[in-house]
């Protein structure tokens, strides 16, 4: 009986860190996603050559900027992004904080307050 408790508490575990490692590739496409829509709105061109959704956090209720806000994920960006018929290319290499609603569907880049 004990070897089958303990199974279960494995498989358990194991599952969660699968559905997390889902979430965070699915917040990665849909990061993916709006920078190609954000691209066509500014007219600018932007190649990913790596991008990583690195974790997320549920936003407590007290610090969120509108109701909709509900998660903050961290994500890791890496490629090069110009203007439409510009010769100067900037490079990206950041860390990114994206703001996600309950559905996890991003809402906004969270700007950085200074």
């Amino acid at each position: 009986m004990r070897k089958f408790i303990v199974l279960i508490f494995v498989v358990c575990v194991c599952m969660s860190c699968n559905l997390s490692d889902y979430q965070l590739e699915r917040m990665g496409d849909s990061v993916r996603s709006h920078i190609k829509y954000r691209d066509q709105e500014k007219g600018t061109i932007t190649k990913i050559e790596y991008l990583k959704a690195l974790s997320y956090d549920e936003i407590p209720e007290d610090k969120r900027e509108t109701p909709e806000d509900a998660y903050l994920c961290k994500v890791y960006v890496r490629g090069t992004s110009s203007y439409s018929g510009s010769y100067r290319v900037f490079n990206i290499d950041d860390t990114l904080n994206y703001i996600f609603n309950k559905k996890k569907a991003v809402l906004r880049i969270d700007e950085p307050k200074h």
